[in-house]
């Protein structure tokens, strides 16, 4: 995104490739804020242009890059740059370079002196065996770290201070049963410090918050990946599925539950047989008007839900992506809310059965598995129909043009057939 308006603003100067190579991480972060800035702010004509913003963070580098740029003309201040850095790199290969024999090690220090226009004066020389030879550093870390934290710096701190909880961190040593046991133990301190809220609608005790929710949870990576994970399957994938291709009888039904960790869930989406491919999952929901229920079925062994976060062991319920069936015809992949386990004995209900993926190379805080189903019936209501519903009568229909296109193209008898899915795809890996 920056590079090549960087080289723009540098024209043909010797030293800008070093230039932009040189602060890439700083980069990295700088554009992510600005950008996150940029595009929060309303349209004004005071608003700078994607060109304008590219100026100001590479006028920026080159002052953390070489600071006697400063108010220099751009010839001068290119020259400078570039001077700078083959200084820089000259005294880092002398301090790692072994003298030859019979020559002090002091012997091969150099002047680093560096003009410093701005005030007037040049910086002292390194001196000889100093463990440095570098300019002192010119960049106001703290004010750059301020920087990096973005617009919800606030809640970026709140997360790391919680991560950085004792209880929260890794224990090593653990078998995958005891990790297990204690990243689900984690959940709840997360809850109890309404640390997984951010997302969720106002009306069922959220904030609505969508990029404080991402900003909070990258930090709860430094506590234990697994837990960072298994938070994200549960409120970042569960939670979110009921929230987002639901409507509010869904979310006052089922979301305080997932959000308190009473309903511990699943994302079911992945197969065996299909990996990501979502459009050729194989697990179908027929609709049955009789009893206006839809029936759950997994047709062959490629089609069970596989690598499925907290289907293992701790999963209550789960949020299952299937082939719509109604009056004869596919309408597609749709989302439905599924019970999966006896909430006092946790034995998988009638229908319903999976196994444990067991140790994995890494994340074994997180019980994966796979799920199965056997014509289970479940009601009409628990399809999240927020995009496509099935009235009493089995007649579907979607707010949405494409899917309600592709529904219409489906109900011609000509074309049913290629709208139905019916042979295993071929196997694909993907974890959750």
């Amino acid at each position: 995104m920056i590079a090549r308006p960087m080289r723009n603003h540098l024209g043909d100067s010797a030293g800008r490739e070093a230039v932009i190579g040189y602060w890439p991480n700083a980069a990295i972060g700088l554009v992510r804020n600005a950008g996150e800035q940029w595009l929060a702010s309303p349209e004004s004509p005071s608003k700078p242009g994607q060109e304008a913003m590219a100026r100001q963070i590479t006028d920026w580098l080159c002052l953390g890059l070489a600071p006697s740029c400063a108010r220099q003309p751009r010839a001068r201040q290119h020259r400078l740059q570039h001077r700078t850095c083959q200084n820089q790199r000259r005294n880092r290969h002398d301090r790692t370079r072994r003298p030859p024999l019979g020559r002090s090690p002091n012997s091969t220090a150099r002047d680093t002196t560096v003009p410093n226009t701005a005030v007037g004066k040049t910086s002292a020389p390194a001196a000889a065996g100093s463990s440095s030879g570098t300019p002192a550093p010119v960049v106001d870390v703290a004010a750059l770290g301020e920087l990096l934290l973005g617009k919800w710096a606030e809640t970026r701190r709140a997360s790391r201070a919680l991560a950085g909880r004792p209880e929260l961190h890794k224990t090593e040593g653990l078998t995958h049963t005891e990790h297990r046991q204690r990243a689900f133990g984690q959940l709840r301190i997360l809850v109890e410090n309404g640390a997984v809220h951010r997302a969720f609608p106002v009306s069922v005790g959220g904030a609505d918050e969508h990029g404080g929710n991402v900003a909070g949870f990258q930090e709860l990576v430094i506590a234990d990946p697994s837990l960072q994970i298994k938070a994200g399957v549960q409120w970042g994938l569960f939670g979110s599925a009921v929230n987002h291709l639901g409507t509010a009888e869904h979310h006052e039904k089922w979301l305080p539950g997932i959000m308190s960790l009473d309903i511990p869930g699943c994302f079911a989406m992945t197969e065996t047989g299909h990996g990501s491919d979502v459009a050729s999952i194989a697990t179908t929901a027929t609709y049955d008007p009789a009893t206006e229920e839809f029936v759950v079925h997994t047709p062959f062994r490629a089609a069970w839900k596989d690598y499925i976060g907290n289907a293992a062991v701790d999963g209550l319920a789960a949020v299952v992506f299937a082939q719509l069936v109604t009056q004869g015809v596919n309408h597609g992949v749709h989302a439905f809310y599924m019970d999966l386990r006896d909430p006092g004995t946790k034995e998988f209900l009638p229908g319903i059965g999976g196994e444990d993926d067991g140790v994995k190379g890494g994340l074994n805080g997180i019980d994966n598995g796979r799920l199965h189903f056997t014509h289970v019936r479940i009601p009409r209501t628990n399809l999240l129909n927020r995009y496509g519903n099935v009235d009493a009568d089995g007649s579907y229909s979607s707010p949405s043009p494409a899917r309600a296109a592709a529904s219409s193209r489906c109900s011609a008898p000509w074309s049913r057939a290629a709208c139905r899915s019916t042979a295993p795809p071929s196997p694909r890996r993907s974890w959750p």
